[in-house]
C-alpha cells in the first residue's frame, strides 16, 4: 500500500509487515509478535516497560543490554527483560560502544510503538 509522502506499508498473509519510510524497512509490531527478524535490539529494565509500551524513546538509565555493531541511524527493536516481548521499534541516535559508555540521555528515537497509528491500522487490517 502506498502512503503519503513517498512511504509504503507491505503485508504478507494478512499480517502488516514492514513500514517503508525515508528509505528505512521498520519491522512493524503485527508482524513481530510471532515473527522473529535478525534486527539488532536493545534489552530495557522493568521500569522502562510501560514506557517503551507507550512510544516513549529509550533513554540510557532504563537499558540493560544493547546488542553489539549497532551504527547511529540503525533500526534496532526495544524488547522487554522477561518475555523477550518486543516493544517498540526505533532509531538509534549512537553506536553500540558509545550508547555503553553513557550513563544518560536519549539513545534512541522511537519510530513505532502500541500507541501510535500504524498499530492502531494494523488491529484492523485483513
Amino acid at each position: 500500500m502506498k502512503l503519503d509522502g513517498n512511504q509504503e506499508i507491505y503485508a504478507i498473509n494478512g499480517v502488516l509487515t514492514f513500514w517503508v519510510k525515508e528509505g528505512k524497512s521498520i519491522p512493524l509490531l503485527s508482524y513481530l509478535m510471532n515473527h522473529k527478524l535478525p534486527y539488532p535490539r536493545v534489552k530495557v529494565d522493568l521500569g522502562a516497560v510501560k514506557f517503551m509500551s507507550k512510544g516513549a524513546d529509550v533513554m540510557r538509565p532504563g537499558v540493560t543490554e544493547i546488542d553489539k555493531g549497532i551504527l547511529p541511524g540503525d533500526v534496532v527493536l526495544v524488547e522487554d527483560p522477561s518475555h523477550g516481548r518486543i516493544l517498540s521499534v526505533g532509531e538509534v541516535l549512537y553506536s553500540s560502544e558509545d550508547m555503553d559508555s553513557m550513563e544518560k540521555g536519549k539513545i534512541i528515537k522511537c519510530i513505532h510503538s502500541l500507541t501510535d497509528p500504524i498499530w492502531a491500522f494494523s488491529k484492523s487490517f485483513k
